[in-house]
């Protein structure tokens, strides 16, 4: 009887062993994604790219600020066009909200199409957006990749 407990016991510490080992590399390999990374200013962001008939190519943004915001939303967009999803994309188009007036609000959130880029259907698209807050303390941004699209009839 005292083998089989030897043995029992020691079958729960190497499952003990091996959980501890399997849990360190769980957390190790861990890399929250890059709309986490959170700031004074920024809560929280997503960009995406939608592909609508035409050939137009939409880009949203959609932006939580921590502060109430005098200027929230995106603060650059490169749009950037492709042979094939996977081949080299070549920078197209560029807004920038000096320009585009619409493509930042104030408050807590922003969740708008501020653009819509007329694509060559075939070809592949995603976009670059400067996510962006400030209020009078001071201001922040992160540079976020949307999806990539194929614009369509």
């Amino acid at each position: 009887m005292t083998h089989s407990i030897k043995r029992l016991i020691s079958s729960f510490l190497i499952i003990g062993a091996l959980a501890s080992i399997c849990s360190a590399f769980a957390l190790a390999a861990y890399n929250p994604p890059d709309n986490q990374d959170s700031s004074a200013y920024l809560d929280s962001y997503s960009v995406g790219a939608t592909a609508k008939s035409g050939g137009i190519v939409a880009v949203t943004a959609d932006v939580t600020a921590v502060v109430n915001a005098t200027e929230i939303g995106a603060k650059n967009i490169y749009i950037y066009e492709g042979s094939s999803p996977t081949g080299i994309f070549t920078c197209v188009a560029q807004y920038s909200s000096d320009d585009y007036p619409l493509m930042l609000g104030t408050g807590y959130t922003y969740y708008r199409t501020p653009i819509y880029y007329p694509g060559t259907v075939g070809k592949y698209y995603y976009a670059n957006v400067q996510v962006y807050v400030a209020d009078s303390t001071g201001s922040d941004s992160r540079m976020e990749p949307t999806n990539t699209v194929c614009a369509h009839n």
